[in-house]
């Protein structure tokens, strides 16, 4: 009799235990949302976006990466459903978007434009407060190559032109370059490789650069095509930093095509690349919401019509549209390259 009063005692608990689970809205097996016990899921009554989604941009606006985003934008927009805020912070190389990034709450509605070689010189050269280990590239939207541009009045037509030029006048002649950018190493890869010597004049953007240009104050300007297509009918391209031509500039014939065999050197692709990003923290709690990202982004990038908006401003020929671990492990690479040359942009 003892025994089956017992047994009524502890199914009465277990029952008034359950209840109270059940009121709280707990199982005893659901895994926390907060990324803690595992990857959290979009349920139908947490759509995703249900709200606005922020995009902090690192330049200001009206410069090439902010042009590209704001061209994208409206076609994402379509894709997702809803807003998208591009919230532009200029100062520190683009620092101060990343890290707002890394402080954002990981939910999905916070993501940056990111941009290199930018982001890993705020790593290598500024002490910036983040590293890779904190950030997610989900998608990559073009890549700029580096080319050498001079005005179409130079008598420079090829690299070797210009090489045999300063080979026989050393720091006769002046390259243009924006600082702390692939321009940038790409003159101290020519100087090295090359055994040139000329006067490198490093600027604080590209306006300037491109204005110095046009006014015959340098000689050549190392800068990516997209950024020169405004003034495109004043120059002409004698050599890239890449695998192929580009239908943008056709005439600039790929750099190692022009110096593997006659100087016995080869250089590596030199470009800037930009994509989107979120924190490694959203990627990994939201798999889900990340999925959601990366599938339309990849649909607006490739929409024909963002294509087309893209044409006007020179930038379909640039496209280089990628997503998931490729887009991150290709972005995140770059870094080694600049690495190297770490102590020269000090």
């Amino acid at each position: 009799m003892r025994t089956k009063t017992k047994i009524g005692c502890l199914l009465a608990a277990l029952s008034l235990a359950l209840m109270i689970l059940s009121a709280c809205g707990t199982s005893p097996t659901a895994a926390p949302a907060n990324g803690t016990g595992g990857p959290a899921s979009t349920s139908p009554a947490e759509k995703y976006p249900a709200k606005p989604i922020v995009v902090l941009h690192p330049h200001g606006v009206g410069g090439i990466t902010d042009t590209a985003t704001r061209a994208l934008q409206p076609f994402w927009e379509e894709e997702l459903g809803t807003q998208m805020i591009v919230d532009n912070h200029t100062g520190a190389g683009g620092q101060i978007s990343w890290t707002m990034l890394r402080d954002a709450d990981p939910d999905g509605y916070t993501i940056a434009s990111f941009v290199q070689p930018h982001v890993t010189f705020t790593m290598l050269l500024q002490n910036a407060p983040y590293s890779w280990d904190d950030f997610y590239i989900f998608g990559l939207l073009h890549e700029d190559v580096n080319a050498v541009d001079v005005l179409k009045t130079s008598p420079w037509n090829s690299m070797e032109d210009m090489i045999e030029d300063m080979k026989a006048r050393p720091n006769q002649y002046s390259l243009g370059a924006v600082g702390r950018s692939d321009s940038e190493l790409s003159a101290y890869i020519m100087m090295d490789e090359l055994g040139i010597e000329f006067n490198l004049v490093l600027f604080d953007g590209g306006g300037p650069a491109r204005t110095a240009l046009l006014g015959g104050h340098i000689d050549g300007y190392l800068s990516g095509e997209f950024s020169m297509y405004g003034i495109k009918d004043s120059i002409k391209v004698i050599g890239l930093f890449g695998d192929e031509a580009q239908s943008l500039f056709p005439e600039g014939l790929p750099v190692n095509d022009q110096v593997k065999e006659k100087y016995g050197v080869e250089f590596p692709t030199l470009s800037s690349v930009r994509g989107y990003g979120v924190t490694k923290a959203f990627a990994e709690q939201y798999p889900d919401r990340l999925k959601i990202l990366e599938d339309t982004f990849i649909k607006a990038v490739n929409n024909p019509a963002h294509i087309e908006a893209l044409k006007a401003i020179g930038g379909d020929t640039i496209l280089t549209p990628k997503i998931g671990d490729e887009a991150d492990k290709e972005f995140k690479a770059i870094s080694d390259l600049y690495a190297q040359y770490q102590d020269k942009f000090k």
